[in-house]
């Protein structure tokens, strides 16, 4: 199975929920499935979550709430950045062939098909998850709202409230305009 700029890894998870738990015993064929995308972050984050989801040290609720912190947000619990510190070595090793690999992928994913050029950039990428580097998300965030609002910054709360009251509100009645007003 080929799966070609798909930016996530949402259907290889459903097709491995399909065909788990086998009725008739063990599969008779194996079930192969190549990932093809132009952007190498997209792969470095489909392997960080198809290691989070192979995990076997971690209960099923706890997998669930790094899931979705890594996937959802840009500031990230302090249990989540350990993980996340914790995992970055292995998947480096993954890449890399190192015979130190620790990894639970190491026996399911091949990386024989990407050349030395690319797998050097793919683990630029993994290593760009260290938390060394440093990125101000907040001063960011503000910079591209003063830049969008300009002189209207400081009554933007104004703003988000006659925007939800004229656009929003007969679109969708059912958004709460205080939770509305508190997207700032």
């Amino acid at each position: 199975m080929l799966l070609s700029e798909v930016a996530d890894i949402r259907h290889i998870l459903k097709t491995l929920s399909d065909a788990l738990p086998l009725p008739n015993g063990p599969r008779q064929h194996t079930l192969n499935i190549y990932i093809h995308d132009k952007q190498l972050e997209v792969l470095a984050r489909a392997l960080l979550f198809l290691t989070l989801f192979c995990e076997t040290g971690y209960a099923k609720r706890e997998r669930m709430e790094l899931f979705m912190d890594l996937y959802g947000n840009c500031k990230l619990r302090d249990k989540t950045d350990a993980y996340l510190q914790g995992v970055v070595n292995e998947l480096i090793q993954l890449v890399t062939e190192d015979e130190r690999c620790q990894s639970v992928l190491k026996s399911i994913v091949s990386f024989e098909s990407l050349k030395f050029k690319e797998r050097d950039a793919l683990e630029e990428v993994i290593s760009s998850y260290y938390s060394s580097h440093h990125y101000d998300i907040e001063s960011y965030r503000d910079t591209r709202l003063r830049a969008h609002y300009k002189e209207r910054y400081d009554v933007r709360k104004n703003m988000i409230d006659w925007d939800y009251s004229f656009y929003v509100k007969n679109v969708a009645p059912h958004i709460n305009t205080k939770e509305y007003a508190g997207w700032r």
